[in-house]
């Protein structure tokens, strides 16, 4: 028994979620990483 791709394939959801980064400046978040920093 041979499937469509369609069938097997997940639809794709419409909307397409996006990820929002920010900096906040001060004292408590001096130890919290940066958008796209990397630490060893």
């Amino acid at each position: 028994m041979t499937k469509r791709i369609e069938e097997i394939l997940a639809p794709k959801p419409e909307a397409r979620p996006r990820t929002h980064a920010y900096f906040i400046a001060g004292k408590a978040h001096e130890d919290l990483p940066k958008p796209n920093e990397k630490k060893p």
